[in-house]
């Protein structure tokens, strides 16, 4: 299944962003901490995974939390709730910088107060 994922700098708290995901709409299931993942819950369709401890590679590792949805009734529920996520988690004045990143859609990237697609340099080999 393909995942979206919202990768938080800052000082963005698990309660923190649970309270937001709990707004958006509640959990079905909330359950954790299970494998790598602090907590995951079901909610409208979409499996979420908060992990403090992420092992992304690269650059992403420079970001502490790691939020996944994981549509389980297609794509279109997991990029809803992980682009609502990303909006209102950045409203609270704790998230320093954001990144949205997805199968088939541009990457999104939450800084000084906008969220602006990702603009990628291509080098000319």
């Amino acid at each position: 299944m393909d995942a979206f994922r919202v990768f938080l700098r800052g000082e963005p708290r698990a309660d923190l962003v649970l309270d937001t995901l709990q707004l958006q709409h509640p959990f079905v299931v909330l359950d954790g901490p299970i494998g790598s993942a602090g907590l995951v819950g079901v909610r409208a369709a979409v499996l979420v995974e908060l992990c403090e401890d992420h092992d992304e590679p690269g650059e992403l590792g420079r970001y502490p939390l790691l939020v996944r949805f994981i549509g389980t009734d297609g794509t279109e529920p997991a990029w809803s709730a992980a682009h609502a996520f990303l909006w209102s988690v950045t409203r609270t004045g704790e998230v320093d910088e954001a990144l949205l990143l997805g199968p088939g859609t541009a990457p999104l990237r939450y800084h000084r107060g906008r969220i602006a697609p990702v603009r990628t340099v291509r080098s000319e080999d």
